[in-house]
C-alpha cells in the first residue's frame, strides 16, 4: 500500500482507508504459514501498527473514541516487542562491534555477541507463534474501522499537523545530553510521528527525510540504551563505558539537528509544508 492520503477524498473516509489497508496488510504479513524471516515480518508488523496509530491521531479530536482504538493498536505491537528488541540490539552490536573492539577487546564484543544471539534466537521461537496469534487480531481491527466515527469539520489536517509537532518540540526543547533515555525515547516517539504526517500528507520525499534522519538518530541511541541493559545483566562494565559514550555522542547530535527542525513555531511549520500542494493519488493500492 501507499501511505498517503487522496485529497479528492473526504479526509475521514480516507483515514479509514489507510488504517484499513494497514492493517490488513499487519493481518497477512503475520498470518503467513511459511516465514523466511521472523524477524523482518515482527519489524514491519509493529511499523504498520504504528503508522496506524499515527494516522489516526493525526485527527484524534475530531475521534470520540480515539482512546479505545489507540490502545488496541499499541496492545497488539506490544505483544511482538520482545523480539523486536532482541533482533534490535543484536543488529546495533553488529555495526557498533568494530568500534567497540578499539576501546575493549575484539573478544570481548564477541561474546556478548554470541549471547545476543543465542537470545534473540531463544525468543525467535515463540514469536512466530505468536505473530500468528495476532492475525486474526489485526484482521478484526481492520474490518472494525468503518465503525470509526469522525467530525472533521474545519481543517483538521492542519490542526493536527501543528499540535503534534508542537508536543516533540517541547519535549525537545527539554532534554540534554546524558538526560534519561525513557525521555529521549518519548521524544523519538513524537518525532517518529511527526515523520509519519508528513509521509501521509506528501508520501515519503524531501519533505519528511529530515525526520528521518532524526528518527534514525534516537532510533539507534534507543537500542544502545536497550543494549546497555543487557550487557549490565552481563557484568560487561567496560562495555558499558564506551555505550555510554556513545549514546552521549548519539544524543548530542540528535539535539543538535532538532535545534534546526524545531526552529519554526508551529504555525510557520504548517504554513511552509501546506503552502504546497498535498500530494495525490488513486485509492486503487
Amino acid at each position: 500500500m501507499t501511505y498517503l492520503l487522496t485529497t479528492s477524498n473526504p479526509v475521514g473516509a480516507e483515514i479509514r482507508r489507510v488504517l484499513r489497508e494497514l492493517l490488513t496488510e499487519a493481518s497477512e504479513r503475520a498470518g503467513v504459514a511459511a516465514r523466511l524471516d521472523v524477524h523482518v515480518d515482527v519489524h514491519e508488523v509493529r511499523k504498520s501498527l504504528k503508522k496506524a496509530r499515527a494516522a489516526l491521531k493525526l485527527v484524534r479530536v475530531r475521534v470520540p473514541d480515539y482512546l479505545d482504538h489507540k490502545v488496541r493498536y499499541r496492545d497488539l505491537g506490544r505483544r511482538l516487542s520482545s523480539l523486536r528488541d532482541a533482533a534490535a540490539v543484536v543488529e546495533t552490536l553488529g555495526l557498533l562491534g568494530p568500534e567497540l573492539a578499539e576501546v575493549t577487546s575484539p573478544e570481548l564484543v564477541a561474546g556478548q555477541q554470541r549471547l545476543l544471539l543465542d537470545r534473540r534466537d531463544a525468543i525467535a521461537q515463540a514469536a512466530g507463534l505468536e505473530l500468528r496469534a495476532v492475525a486474526p487480531l489485526l484482521a478484526a481491527a481492520a474490518a472494525d474501522v468503518d465503525q470509526i466515527r469522525f467530525d472533521t469539520t474545519g481543517d483538521p489536517l492542519r490542526a493536527g499537523l501543528e499540535r503534534e509537532y508542537r508536543r516533540g518540540r517541547t519535549l525537545a526543547g527539554a532534554l540534554h545530553v546524558g538526560d534519561d533515555a525513557v525521555r529521549f525515547h518519548a521524544w523519538r516517539k513524537r518525532a517518529k510521528e511527526h515523520r509519519y504526517h508528513i509521509e501521509l500528507l506528501f508520501g515519503e520525499g524531501p519533505e519528511s527525510a529530515p525526520f528521518g534522519a532524526l528518527t534514525d538518530l534516537l532510533g539507534t541511541a534507543q537500542d544502545v540504551s536497550v543494549l546497555l541493559e543487557f550487557i549490565d545483566e552481563q557484568g560487561a562494565d567496560a562495555l558499558h563505558s564506551a555505550l555510554t559514550d556513545l549514546r552521549a555522542r548519539l544524543q548530542a547530535q540528535a539535539l543538535e539537528l532538532a535545534a534546526e527542525l524545531y526552529a519554526p513555531s508551529s504555525a510557520d511549520m504548517s504554513a511552509a509544508l501546506l503552502g504546497r500542494p498535498i500530494a495525490s493519488t488513486s485509492t486503487s493500492r
